[in-house]
């Protein structure tokens, strides 16, 4: 028993909370968290299994494109991990490692938000244990996703003289 115990604690913070993008506690109705009055970490959004929390970070990427027009590495990681809770080194690594994942620097379709959620989670949690603990259940949570809501991608438009 005190090996599970201590097997569970070594497991990332993401993994233990079943929010494997580590999204902060807020007052959001997310489908299948744990209610804010029952979380048991304080800081970030537990759920009730790891295909809710998958299912939240790709919510949350689908309302930065369409409501917040954020749709490149550059302007998600500034969002997901802003500079007065991250070093700029970490925010550069950050990016870095999620273009590597994503394969492309804009999210214009369902399976980019796909890669670019994986490239949050695996960054978050380790890559070994976001391979053990959140891949297979990331087709589940894509069936209860709407992955379609995100909204046809638009390039912004310079403006030239």
């Amino acid at each position: 028993m005190a090996y599970q115990i201590e097997e569970i604690m070594q497991q990332a913070r993401g993994i233990r909370n079943n929010n494997p993008g580590n999204i902060k506690l807020s007052n959001t109705a997310w489908q299948g968290k744990v209610p804010n009055d029952q979380n048991t970490d304080g800081t970030f959004e537990q759920f009730q299994d790891m295909a809710h929390g998958i299912r939240a970070v790709y919510r949350l990427l689908i309302t930065y494109a369409n409501k917040h027009k954020l749709r490149t590495v550059d302007e998600i990681i500034d969002r997901w991990a802003p500079s007065g809770e991250n070093s700029e080194t970490a925010r550069d690594n950050y990016k870095r490692f999620v273009l590597v994942e994503a394969r492309t620097h804009i999210m214009q379709t369902p399976a980019d938000l796909q890669k670019f959620a994986a490239g949050i989670m695996a960054f978050e949690n380790n890559l070994n244990q976001y391979t053990t603990f959140v891949k297979p259940f990331e087709a589940q949570a894509a069936q209860i996703s709407n992955l379609q809501d995100l909204e046809p991608y638009e390039q912004k438009k310079k403006f030239c003289l």
